[in-house]
């Protein structure tokens, strides 16, 4: 028997805590999840930022979807918000000073670069069957159980959950995603 532990089972209402860390802390995202709600869309938009996140639902609600798929993250949509805020405020300040209106412009520009390029990268498939497998995996580990991508599943059901870190299985477990991705 290796000293290294390569997974831990976990059972009990708490099971955000164990796939947000993994999912917050990596930068590719593979998800498998039957059931995804809004609140779990929203944070993988918040989260999805200089990251690639593929994820496969079976049920997703239309909001949900549109969250996945909105094309800009939560925070591009700031970055977004105080370009054209700035955009706005140079162009007054460039009728009073010209100095003051190019600054504006100019942070103007530098946000619209950084809002256009956080643009998040979640790729949705809903396949054509029913997928009820539930994988959460990416370079660091993988989490594999019962547990739905859903406020319930992850704060309020007890549900029983698989934290993997052995490479040989993640390699597996990933391998099994793309199979599942490709047939879909």
């Amino acid at each position: 028997m290796p000293d290294e532990i390569k997974s831990i089972s976990y059972s009990g209402t708490q099971s955000h805590a164990h796939v947000e860390r993994l999912l917050g802390n990596s930068r590719r995202l593979l998800i498998i999840s039957p059931y995804i709600d809004s609140y779990y869309s929203d944070y993988l938009s918040r989260i999805s930022s200089g990251k690639r996140v593929y994820v496969i639902a079976s049920s997703i609600s239309e909001k949900g979807r549109k969250a996945l798929s909105s094309g800009m993250s939560y925070f591009g949509k700031v970055w977004l918000s105080l370009s054209f805020a700035s955009v706005l405020f140079g162009a007054g300040v460039l009728l009073l000073g010209y100095m003051p209106g190019i600054s504006f412009f100019a942070l103007a520009a530098i946000l619209l670069f950084f809002g256009v390029r956080s643009r998040n990268s979640i790729r949705l498939k809903i396949p054509h069957k029913f997928v009820h497998a539930k994988m959460y995996i990416t370079e660091n580990g993988a989490i594999l159980g019962s547990a739905n991508l859903t406020f319930r599943g992850m704060h309020d059901n007890v549900e029983h959950i698989e934290v993997v870190s052995d490479p040989d299985k993640i390699k597996s477990l990933e391998k099994q995603f793309w199979e599942i991705w490709n047939s879909s």
